[in-house]
């Protein structure tokens, strides 16, 4: 069975410009969103909200869809 992974492709604008926010792997060093695999008992949406606190130090939760 396939291991699953959750993240979030966090989106900011300022002005007209939308920005995109991207991590840089410790180990790979590429880049991606924010992501990673559930622990147990954890949704889908925790998940992602983990880990995106995680490799960002953070965030404000405005609006999580």
């Amino acid at each position: 069975m396939r291991e699953k992974s959750y993240g979030v492709v966090p989106v900011f604008k300022i002005g007209d410009t939308h920005l995109f926010l991207v991590v840089k792997g410790q180990l790979s060093q590429s880049w991606s969103f924010p992501k990673g695999h559930a622990n147990e008992g954890e949704s889908e949406m925790e998940t992602a909200q983990r880990e995106l606190e995680e490799e960002t130090g953070g965030y404000e939760e405005k609006k999580f869809v």
